[in-house]
Parts: structure tokens; C-alpha cells; sequence
């Protein structure tokens, strides 16, 4: 960023494999690959790849402070989580017949998800009880795209709706105005607590200036 130039591509290791959604963790570098029902992490340092085959198709995924490795399985309708130094998986199963798609991690380790299938909605696991709570999100909006907030909340994307929401530990949704033709996708969270979003539909990013 600092010559806005970009850095030589890395090629998989695996031909096949289709990287989707990533996240980020100190210098390793995680991301889905749908097509082989597989996580990969990528090493900075290291220069090294190393593939964590699931069993299950993942969507979305996020890096926990421990370095536990957390996916959404839209198919499996769960939320999941990779142990990196055993390479065993275990599944929260999500209730209501919501299919978890994105996925974020509240400050306080709070697991977050989107349900853009219909029934549509956001739900919230707490990883110590593995208890899913399930929140509705009437007249399908389109709930995609989800971010953590510094002050504790969530925000994420209404697509079909035209706007972005937040979410606060008790399950509070606050709107923000829609913006006809926007169609709202990726989410992220400044540090000052204003969210980012892709508008897919407008080809534009936009803010929420909160203050």
C-alpha cells in the first residue's frame, strides 16, 4: 500500500482448489476452498500452505484469539470449529433451519453469522456452552455480509433491503436508511466504529459516518 503496487500472485498448491472468503492472523493468511471441502492457511514467513480437509463445505471463515479456525457450513446448516494443531473439527449445530453463510467474532469471542436462506436472520454462538441463539430478520432483507464493532455490537449487510443493520448482545436491530439499487454485500468496521460496505448493484463502497 505504500507504492500502490501489487505484489507477485501465489499459486495453490492445489490446482483445484477455489479460494473464497479469508481472514487474517498475525502472518498466517486462512481462506476457504469450497470446491475441495477444505481450509488452507497460508504462512507469510514461512512461504507455506497447508490444507485442513473438513468434510463439509465451508463458507465463510474466522480466526478466534486463540488461533482456533471458525467456518459456517451453509449445507451442514452449522458453525464450526478447526482445532489448526489437530486438525479436528467440531460442529455446533444451528436451530430454526438457518444456514450459517458469513461469520465474524464479537469482542467479547462471541461467534456472529449471517442467514441469507430463507428463513433469513442472525444468530450468535457462545463457543464455551456452544448454545446457538437465533435472530430473526423479518420481510427476508437479505442479511450477507457481517462485521464486528469495536463497541461490542455487530453490523451487516441487508442486501435485498438496500441497507446495512447493527446488532447489539441482546439481539436490538437498528437500520440505517436504504439506499435503492445499492444492494449491500461485503461489511467491515473502522476502528472509530464507522462501517464500511460494498454496494454490489451501484459498483460503489460507501460509510456510515456514525458521528
Amino acid at each position: 500500500v505504500a507504492t500502490g503496487t501489487f505484489l507477485a500472485p501465489i499459486d495453490i498448491p492445489n490446482s483445484n482448489a477455489v479460494a473464497g472468503d479469508l481472514a487474517v492472523h498475525g502472518d498466517d493468511i486462512w481462506f476457504t476452498d469450497f470446491n475441495n471441502d477444505s481450509l488452507w492457511r497460508y504462512n507469510i514467513t514461512a512461504g507455506q500452505f497447508t490444507q485442513f480437509p473438513l468434510q463439509i463445505q465451508p463458507s465463510d471463515v474466522a480466526i478466534d484469539s486463540a488461533g482456533s479456525a471458525w467456518f459456517t457450513a451453509p449445507f451442514n446448516n452449522s458453525v464450526n470449529r478447526l482445532n489448526p494443531a489437530t486438525g479436528t473439527v467440531e460442529s455446533f449445530p444451528v436451530p430454526d433451519g438457518l444456514s450459517p453463510r458469513q461469520i465474524t467474532i464479537a469482542t467479547d469471542g462471541q461467534i456472529w453469522f449471517t442467514s441469507r436462506f430463507v428463513p433469513q436472520g442472525v444468530g450468535r454462538l457462545n463457543p464455551t456452552t456452544g448454545v446457538v441463539t437465533t435472530f430473526p430478520t423479518p420481510n427476508n432483507p437479505g442479511p450477507e455480509g457481517i462485521a464486528a464493532s469495536p463497541d461490542g455490537s455487530i453490523w451487516f449487510t441487508q442486501t435485498t433491503k438496500g441497507n446495512i443493520a447493527n446488532i447489539d448482545s441482546s439481539g436490538v436491530i437498528t437500520e440505517a436508511k436504504a439506499v435503492k439499487g445499492s444492494e449491500p454485500f461485503g461489511i467491515t468496521v473502522a476502528p472509530n466504529g464507522d462501517p464500511w460496505y460494498t454496494m454490489l448493484a451501484a459498483n460503489k463502497i460507501a460509510t456510515l459516518q456514525l458521528r
